[in-house]
């Protein structure tokens, strides 16, 4: 019996610590925006193919094909349809700007793991310094554009802005890339609280297997 206790102990703090794990690599996303992003502070962009850099340490044969800004007329289409990954269940995007990018690059760089550089707020027009970049996924199988948005850090310098680590064959040769940051909801109440209502029963169940063991002695 002991043993089995000890087994089921083990057992429940493997699970815990995978679901900390799966919360933290939700790096991209992880939470779908219950609402539509707020597109509010939302500008025309002023950004051309030049403008953009792509650094990445595995290879030089990525480059940037054409840019086109996502007009403010055309921004309701996206952000009613559209599927955006957050932080925190109680988020929601406020998006600032954004353009449509075709990057080319050889079928053996599709993997690869990429930074893109973009000008700073002043040149682009934004009202607001963007921490976050949603980029448009692309469906594996068919490798056409879809409705869903995953999330990226942005690195902001004096000289422009930088979206960290994205993920070559998850979004190009085409997508939409939108920049911005994190705003509450209309109905906020924090996005821990589904996670915390699943791991209950565990912590509950580490804290009642010494209370058995002790009563078997």
């Amino acid at each position: 019996m002991k043993k089995l206790l000890v087994l089921v102990y083990v057992c429940a703090v493997l699970v815990l610590s995978s679901s900390a794990a799966m919360a933290e690599d939700a790096g991209h996303g992880g939470h779908v925006a219950p609402e539509p992003p707020d597109a509010s502070k939302f500008v025309d962009v002023k950004i051309a193919s030049s403008d953009i850099k792509i650094a990445t340490p595995d290879t030089g044969s990525i480059e940037v094909q054409s840019v086109t800004p996502i007009l403010e007329t055309g921004i309701t289409t996206i952000t009613t349809s559209g599927k955006f990954y957050v932080s925190d269940a109680g988020k929601k995007p406020s998006l600032l700007g954004g353009f449509t990018l075709d990057i080319k690059h050889k079928e053996e760089d599709k993997n690869a793991a990429i930074d893109i550089a973009l000008p700073s707020v002043q040149e682009m027009g934004l009202k607001e310094v963007p921490a976050f970049a949603w980029i448009q996924d692309k469906d594996q199988t068919t490798g056409e554009a879809t409705d869903s948005y995953s999330r990226y850090s942005i690195e902001s310098t004096t000289g422009g802005l930088t979206v960290k680590g994205v993920v070559l064959s998850k979004h190009f040769s085409e997508a939409n890339v939108l920049v911005g940051n994190e705003t509450n909801t209309s109905t906020h109440g924090g996005g821990s609280s589904g996670c915390n209502a699943a791991a209950l029963p565990i912590v509950v169940l580490l804290t009642a297997l010494p209370l058995l063991c002790f009563r078997r002695k």
